[in-house]
């Protein structure tokens, strides 16, 4: 994430981009909903490439809300809500 950031700010948008996706690929994050965030927050758009994976990650999550979690991806990704 930091890497990610030093590039936003240099203005290097593509690079910053590429490192988030290279980060959301791993295996194991000790707390990928951190990524997740920083790498919305990054796109700041209603981009698809970055919702559906979320919306995948938060399928994978074992939570009773999960459900919840993706109808509201589904309907911000929509522009319902």
């Amino acid at each position: 994430m930091k890497f990610a950031k030093l590039e936003n700010l240099l203005g290097d948008t593509e690079r910053c981009g590429g490192i988030c996706e290279l980060a959301i690929q791993q295996p194991r994050l000790d707390m990928p909903e951190l990524l997740w965030k920083a790498y919305i927050d990054f796109e700041r758009t209603q981009y698809i490439k970055v919702w559906i994976p979320y919306a995948k990650f938060e399928l994978s999550m074992e939570n009773p809300k999960t459900k919840d979690k993706e109808r509201m991806i589904t309907l911000r990704q929509t522009n319902l809500i």
